[in-house]
């Protein structure tokens, strides 16, 4: 058991009382005593209610902890419960087979003991914790082993339908969980930040989210690292993204989500894919891109996708048309102040994609191919070396890509951009 200063309990506590109200009755206990004289000789004395706004958990406490039932607990929920509104509970490193439901605004903190953090443990059913409430923080708590089939209730983190502001920080999930944080329907200012996720089989999904920010967090070895669907105004920021089968995937009806500062390297298929965008604008900026098979696919977008100051580094695709970039069937794209460099078999590969302006972006051993890609046109990038007369690149056209076809840069710039990996 963890040392407390015992000696200020008594003083900081003293505000602190349990739950009751007091009659006391004051008779003469005459013989005869009427109802009359006993209700004029009975006082009742409420005592206020003073709800806790610390609690502590720790696994060993007991009874003859001092405040236990109170605002001491060795279960994460029996201290949610009891701790009031805005309060704070504070857990104590160990092992805590639970289904945790945080149902009230409040702060769920972890308190580190030699490099060791609390483990919620949902012994392999349903999800370890859930949040069902607004403006909540859970920081600094290790959450493993929900239910292992693929189901979205076994997630290791689980925010409920229709809630806001809530914030998870400084926390791991990893070991078997369908999904490490899953949240769907979830609005204003949802903050996920600097969290570990690993070994599950998807590690972030935000199914119908609105304002939410994805920052700073590590997510590594699961089947798809990160998923957005049918959300808007989201931020993924500053995230790695490392050893997984797919990388960052935002998916379907997205509207005006921003992908800016991450290093995403080492996935087995896409290091990042946008799909089906329908409103406002997308924008992929300062990311690292590193040793995907593919590492980025912009595909099939109503709205302009800017793609600006990216490493777009050393991607080598299994098809022999694919690339560190592809852009299909997405019009009007803006792709610019980009380095591609010693992607196999090219840099960019534009297909089906009209009015797109690939511009003073640096070429470094890797070149360009386009597909029917009408109107878009490439300008003043780098290519390799110093040149005198235009760059060809070469493409095709035709219902079947059959025939060849060339676009020039017309003026290609003569030494290469100050362009590098983000740090």
């Amino acid at each position: 058991m963890k040392m407390i200063k015992r000696n200020t309990f008594y003083i900081k506590k003293i505000r602190q009382i349990f739950l009751f109200f007091i009659f006391i009755n004051i008779t003469t206990f005459c013989t005869g005593l009427t109802d009359e004289h006993y209700e004029q000789n009975s006082i009742f004395i409420p005592i206020e209610v003073i709800t806790p706004g610390i609690v502590y958990v720790d696994d060993g406490f007991n009874e003859t902890t001092p405040g236990w039932g109170y605002d001491h607990f060795d279960c994460i929920q029996e201290g949610i419960n009891a701790v009031d509104i805005n309060g704070s509970v504070y857990t104590y490193d160990g092992v805590y087979y639970e289904h945790v439901i945080v149902n009230k605004q409040l702060f769920l903190i972890g308190l580190q003991n030699n490099e060791n953090l609390p483990i919620i443990d949902g012994s392999l059913s349903g999800s370890p914790l859930t949040i069902d409430a607004n403006n909540a923080v859970i920081e600094s708590v290790i959450v493993r082993n929900a239910g292992n089939e693929a189901d979205w209730d076994n997630s290791g983190i689980i925010i409920a339908n229709n809630r806001r502001n809530n914030t998870i920080l400084n926390s791991y999930i990893h070991g078997i969980c369908y999904v490490g944080i899953f949240f769907q329907h979830t609005t204003e200012n949802t903050l996920i930040q600097n969290n570990s996720i690993q070994d599950t089989t998807k590690g972030i999904y935000v199914f119908k989210g609105d304002k939410v920010n994805l920052s700073n967090n590590i997510i590594m070895s699961t089947y798809h690292a990160l998923t957005i669907e049918e959300s808007k105004n989201c931020i993924i920021n500053s995230n790695t993204i490392t050893s997984s089968i797919f990388g960052i995937h935002a998916e379907m009806n997205g509207i005006n989500n921003r992908i800016i500062g991450n290093n995403i390297s080492n996935n087995e298929r896409t290091g990042m894919t946008i799909w089906r965008a329908i409103e406002g604008q997308i924008i992929i900026e300062n990311n690292n891109v590193e040793r995907n098979n593919v590492g980025i696919k912009v595909d099939d977008n109503t709205v302009p996708v800017t793609i600006s100051n990216n490493y777009i580094y050393s991607n080598t695709a299994d098809f022999k048309e694919d690339a560190g970039l592809i852009v299909s069937y997405n019009d009007n794209c803006i792709i610019e102040h980009n380095q591609f460099e010693n992607n196999e078999p090219f840099g960019i590969h534009l297909l089906a994609s009209f009015n797109c302006s690939v511009n003073e972006n640096n070429f470094l051993g890797n070149d360009a191919l386009f597909s029917s890609s009408y109107f878009s046109h490439f300008s003043n990038n780098y290519w390799d070396r110093k040149r005198v007369f235009p760059k060809i690149i070469f493409g095709k056209i035709g219902v079947f890509y059959l025939i060849p076809i060339i676009m020039l840069d017309w003026h290609p710039a003569q030494k290469p951009y100050e362009i590098g990996r983000i740090r």
